[in-house]
């Protein structure tokens, strides 16, 4: 039986891994460090605009992972019914801490960006604006509508990512979409999947980093270093059931510089609809500022024309003969 009756739960159980026959018909059971996977609905067409879907991540073989911010990991399960509170627990499963057989851990982001879900502001104040958005990251939105509604500036080409967070803001605002936090140096994993959407492909990147393009090794078994990988800033193709795993070697990069990076969509639509966020490296303890206003470029001055001297004016391609391209 597949469906759990109204009151009752359903329990499934997976194989992560390869399973074969042998010579002698037996079957043969290879695990296989699968990475990021879709929970996709029976209906692709009414359930997942609705909210109905989710992910699964295949960690490496013997780890253990805690959720939570970088520095306050906690069980990544809610405590029992009438079990005491555990002293920290994560507001989600969006981030972990993973600590591999051999002891080394990393940083792990579980991020499924949407195009097609239904949200709305549902304002009911005087005089506010009711926003629809389909574009979320993890059912959370940021439409860029709100951070620039009251804004005044014009140009934003001298500004970082730390001093566009404030925005005019009387307060610095965080973006209601998942805020990711890791030291300086750490390795991080960002398990990517896409739900079903509208078919778009976008353009994911991560500011500030670059990653291989094929972290597979051990005949593709186990995500790690490969060293023959192509490396990339931004990965394309990422639309509806897709799925994949970006490895950072260094929060920060190789300059191991602390601060907010941008993580988004190229597609603008989706991106001013809500899906991007801050991937945040090292503890952000630079004084708030009000945005300043980018100086103007100075114009170059006057620059007399000389009269073209016989040399220059020598020709080297025959008169009437178009040249060659």
């Amino acid at each position: 039986d597949q469906v759990a009756s109204f009151g009752n739960t359903a329990k499934y159980e997976w194989y992560a891994g390869k399973i074969d026959r042998n010579a002698a018909g037996r079957l043969v059971y290879t695990p296989v460090e699968f990475g990021s996977l879709n929970l996709f609905p029976s209906d692709p067409v009414f359930q997942h605009i609705n909210g109905l879907f989710g992910s699964m991540i295949i960690e490496p073989a013997g780890s253990s992972w805690k959720c939570g911010e970088a520095a306050n990991p906690g069980s990544c399960d809610p405590p029992l019914l009438g079990a005491p509170p555990v002293p920290y627990p994560p507001t989600s499963r969006t981030s972990a801490t993973v600590t591999l057989a051999n002891g080394a851990t990393f940083r792990e982001f579980a991020l499924m960006i949407s195009d097609t879900l239904n949200s709305s502001t549902n304002k009911t104040a005087p005089g506010a604006q009711n926003i629809t958005s389909t574009s979320a990251v993890n059912y959370r939105t940021e439409p860029q509508k709100f951070r620039y509604e009251n804004n005044t500036l014009q140009d934003f080409s001298c500004m970082t990512s730390n001093l566009l967070g404030q925005l005019n803001q009387p307060t610095p605002r965080e973006p209601r979409t998942p805020l990711l936090t890791a030291e300086v140096g750490d390795q991080v994993r960002f398990r990517m999947t896409h739900p079903f959407g509208t078919g778009t492909s976008q353009v994911f990147t991560v500011h500030g980093h670059v990653w291989q393009r094929n972290p597979y090794t051990n005949e593709s078994r186990v995500i790690g270093d490969n060293k023959l990988s192509q490396w990339l800033g931004s990965r394309d193709n990422h639309g509806s059931t897709d799925h994949f795993d970006l490895v950072v070697n260094k929060a920060g990069g190789e300059s191991r510089r602390a601060g907010d990076y941008l993580y988004t969509v190229y597609l603008p639509m989706q991106a001013t609809l809500g899906a991007w966020g801050v991937f945040r490296v090292g503890h952000n303890n630079q004084p708030i500022e009000p945005n300043v206003t980018c100086k103007p470029v100075p114009q170059p001055g006057y620059v007399p024309v000389y009269p073209k001297t016989d040399m220059e004016r020598f020709t080297r391609q025959p008169l009437g003969v178009k040249p060659n391209p």
